[in-house]
């Protein structure tokens, strides 16, 4: 009787063992890369969809993701994320709301289709980091006929008031 106890036993411990082992080695291996940071994790999860359900991590559709939603999860899969940011775009007294995965003010404005003269204002500079609810403002030049002295010249300007252009053009009443 009691060598069938030790042998039930040993054998739903190693069943247990078995069952778990077999559960772990039919994980997947998955690279992430979540805004910058890298992880490893072991999945059953079907799709991407379902890994980003596991992390409790939402998705929108203006994040960035190396891969679609309903790709199917393989071993050594690599995947990378990126949120997206809401960022403002103030130009000529006009806001505008945006979602982009962008990294940069430049990369943005590629995105969106939007040129900047060289005469324009931008701020902040094109090389500024995205970051959420940054406010981007840009002011258009436009052109303007300047004659001092009776000498006439073509300029560009972004002043809305003629003393603040004199004083951009340094001249002095």
């Amino acid at each position: 009787k009691k060598k069938l106890v030790i042998f039930s036993t040993s054998f739903l411990v190693f069943a247990a063992a078995l069952g778990f082992f077999m559960y772990e080695g039919t994980k997947k291996t998955v690279a992430l890369t979540l805004d910058g940071e890298e992880r490893v994790i072991k999945t059953h999860a079907n799709t991407i969809q379902d890994i980003f359900n596991d992390l409790k991590i939402s998705l929108r559709s203006e994040d960035y993701l190396s891969l679609a939603v309903d790709t199917e999860v393989k071993n050594n899969l690599s995947i990378v994320w990126k949120p997206a940011k809401q960022v403002e775009l103030i130009q000529d007294q006009e806001k505008k709301t945006y979602w982009t995965a962008a990294d940069t003010v430049e990369e943005f404005l590629k995105e969106q289709n939007i040129v900047i003269n060289e005469h324009d204002k931008l701020n902040p500079n094109p090389d500024a980091k995205l970051k959420q609810d940054l406010k981007i403002a840009i002011q258009r030049a436009f052109p303007l006929k300047l004659v001092v002295g009776g000498k006439e010249q073509d300029v560009w300007s972004t002043s809305t008031t003629v003393a603040d252009f004199l004083s951009q053009q340094g001249i002095t009443l």
